[in-house]
């Protein structure tokens, strides 16, 4: 179990990794599911939480795509994540591509945000945590040693080679506890991968935000959050 103290809060959070599933709790997601170039959501499947259960086939056909679907705007957009926070607005965020490259796999800027109170209509907020401002120990861009494996990734859309740096953040989350916003993201970086934890110092979305340890949480990728009954917040 890690420690992390709660900057401008009495209290301290207890972030725990968890590795086992969770027994005889049904957990409630907020997600979307995103093309390559064009954003897709069900409005009618996120305007209530979904109780996922893998044996229930209401969940199943609740998830199934209409035929009406349609584009709420366009944008490369990977490992979307939607989150209803306590002020009413749904915020969206995911993994931005690096604007000349255009894929994720070697850089990108940061972690961009949007909001919309009906799902549909959707307003641009911008790069809320981005390397070139709000970095610190993760914002110098560097090398990919020539003796490592990832020096052979190639482009899965373009089958190019990708250059041998390595700066990106990939599937950002969203959460609320504790009267602030938090990020939690994986860093795809040299020497490897990392977990990070930000929070926002003014208690909005937008932040700004700043690190709550000296480095990565844990060596991995695709972390979340859980905020349980009794107020404590496990890192997953």
């Amino acid at each position: 179990m890690v420690r992390l103290s709660n900057v401008g809060q009495s209290r301290k959070i207890s972030i725990q990794t968890w590795i086992a599933a969770v027994s005889q709790r049904r957990l409630v997601v907020h997600r979307a599911l995103v093309s390559v170039v064009a954003l897709n959501l069900f409005a009618t499947c996120l305007a209530e939480p979904l109780e996922q259960d893998l044996n229930s086939k209401q969940a199943i056909a609740a998830a199934t795509p209409s035929a009406d679907l349609t584009s709420l705007f366009d944008q490369w957009l990977r490992d979307t994540f939607v989150f209803r926070a306590p002020d009413g607005w749904y915020y969206l965020t995911g993994t931005l591509p690096d604007p000349e490259l255009g894929h994720c796999w070697a850089t990108n800027p940061g972690i961009p945000l949007w909001r919309s109170r009906d799902l549909k209509t959707w307003e641009e907020l911008g790069l809320i945590w981005s390397f070139e401002r709000d970095g610190t120990w993760d914002a110098e861009i560097k090398p990919v040693p020539e003796n490592h494996w990832e020096i052979r990734r190639r482009d899965n859309d373009a089958n190019e080679p990708v250059p041998p740096i390595r700066r990106a953040a990939w599937a950002p989350e969203i959460h609320f506890f504790d009267d602030t916003y938090w990020l939690t993201f994986s860093l795809n970086w040299t020497p490897g991968y990392g977990t990070v934890l930000v929070r926002s110092k003014t208690g909005k979305p937008e932040g700004p935000y700043a690190h709550v340890a000296d480095g990565p949480i844990t060596p991995d990728i695709d972390s979340s959050l859980f905020v349980d009954d009794d107020g404590t917040v496990y890192f997953i």
